[in-house]
């Protein structure tokens, strides 16, 4: 009997994952039907390879950066090989940049991974820069990313049919917040707790653990003063439009509670993220924004964005969707603008110019990030063997001398009782919080979506759809 190959999608945040792995999923198998996907819940997908009993290889593809080298240590022994598909990419602030670099500095782990997708030749640079001693160019792939495809015209059937909330041939206007750091379900100094107990191996991070709560309080302090701006700009825009629907939809970390309660005497706008964003804002007329991803899948779906920043500091604001945004700066103005999108007074090439410019920064504007990727994932050497060196530490020693049972023994110890017993609240914090993430995911769901992917796109495979274990799924041929 022929192996399959195997490739494994992790997943954190279903509305904006899942749809994006689903169509990378599909593409593999369109190109070569040898390929087995197993995809699912970030923990559940971790489980699966580290409990394989045999070394047969597969391709793991992480959404960020992981910051220990045993991780890459244990994958690698275990058949894998490690891809980056980094789903920030090139959305930060000024600010960010410069004190949290993507994956740290000469970060000496990249010699661990296998290939990482870049946004565009902008960030391309930017990391080539940070890490000069282990980048080589064999590992780069500039390839965008299959979120900014689904937001294409031609996947409009896809959209159409999964929607459960449908907006579609109405004028209203979407409402994009991003207030993760002064609004988010886990307070300022429980994530503090969490992340100073955290323990890089040589400080490998973007930051030390025990630097977390200072070098994040300038974000912090700057969407404390911006977040009551904002809504009440909001507040005053849809007392002034009564006629019009407005859906805000908070950012997947943020209390939406604390938006329900502020607008809960407003008739006219509505508060949910269920559901992807690009479902609604599609048929939105415009999205309003205060520095936000979407923003940037807003514009490859030909709507216009307004960056409503009551208070400025250009430092700490993300640069690109502010900068392919209409920038406001008071409610008056905000006011106007509106109405002047209202009345189609943009000029007429107003998108037009925003994609040049984007250009840069995300590569696949002209075409399918999700193939590029799915060729490049195919025609991989999966026999090629990874040089392993492992510090000379006490951790280390531990993982070479203790049996495999042992360590998840001690895995356990370590991420669920210690945590557990050291501080219940922030344990349960974070695991909520991972829960609203990762929200029901069912196998009706998958099919609903696959389907509505081979609409979109009849040559796409039609997969069998297995239930691997709870929130972890296979796709395959027969």
């Amino acid at each position: 009997m022929k192996i399959k190959k195997k490739l494994l999608l992790p997943i954190e945040i279903t509305t904006r994952e899942l749809d994006s792995r689903l169509l990378i999923a599909l593409r593999v198998l369109q190109v070569n039907p040898d390929w087995e996907i197993i995809f699912g819940h970030t923990n559940k997908v971790g489980n699966y390879w580290r409990n394989k009993k045999n070394s047969h290889p597969f391709i793991f593809v992480s959404k960020g950066t992981h910051y220990s080298k045993l991780f890459y240590m244990n994958l690698i022994k275990k058949g894998g090989f490690y891809f980056l598909l980094d789903e920030e990419g090139a959305i930060f602030s000024d600010y960010v940049v410069k004190v949290f670099p993507r994956g740290g500095t000469n970060n000496d782990l990249i010699k661990y991974m296998s290939k990482i997708f870049f946004w565009g030749n902008h960030v391309k640079k930017q990391y080539k820069k940070n890490h000069s001693l282990y980048l080589s160019d064999h590992k780069i792939e500039v390839t965008g990313n299959p979120r900014f495809d689904l937001c294409k015209e031609e996947y409009e059937i896809f959209h159409s049919t999964i929607s459960k909330h449908s907006y579609k041939k109405k004028n209203f206007i979407m409402i994009d917040t991003a207030f993760g750091g002064c609004n988010n379900i886990i307070d300022v100094e429980s994530q503090h707790h969490h992340w100073k107990n955290l323990k890089y191996e040589k400080n490998r991070g973007e930051v030390r653990g025990n630097e977390w709560r200072d070098k994040n309080k300038p974000l912090y302090e700057y969407q404390k003063v911006l977040f009551p701006k904002f809504i009440e700009g909001i507040k005053h825009l849809c007392l002034n439009f009564p006629d019009i629907e407005f859906l805000l939809r908070p950012h997947p970390v943020e209390k939406v509670e604390t938006h329900i309660e502020y607008f809960k005497d407003i008739k006219n706008i509505k508060i949910s993220n269920i559901g992807t964003a690009v479902e609604k804002f599609r048929y939105a007329k415009m999205l309003i924004h205060n520095g936000c991803s979407t923003s940037v899948e807003a514009t490859f779906s030909n709507v216009p964005s307004l960056c409503f920043l009551p208070f400025y500091d250009e430092e700490k604001v993300q640069s690109l969707p502010r900068d392919i945004s209409i920038i406001v700066f008071n409610k008056e103005d905000l006011i106007l603008q509106v109405k002047k999108i209202f009345n189609n007074n943009l000029p007429e090439n107003h998108i037009a110019t925003k994609k040049k410019y984007l250009k840069d920064y995300i590569d696949n504007i002209y075409y399918d990030s999700s193939k590029k990727i799915a060729n490049i994932i195919n025609n991989f050497d999966l026999t090629q063997k990874i040089k392993l060196d492992y510090d000379f530490t006490l951790r280390s020693l531990v993982h070479i001398l203790f049996p495999n049972f042992l360590m998840k023994f001690l895995r356990i110890i370590r991420y669920q009782l210690i945590p557990f017993f050291i501080n219940k609240d922030v344990s349960n914090s974070f695991q909520k919080r991972d829960d609203i993430k990762f929200k029901g995911l069912s196998i009706e769901d998958i099919n609903i979506k696959v389907n509505a992917l081979r609409d979109t796109d009849p040559g796409l495979p039609n997969p069998q759809i297995k239930v691997m274990d709870h929130q972890l799924y296979k796709l395959y041929i027969k």
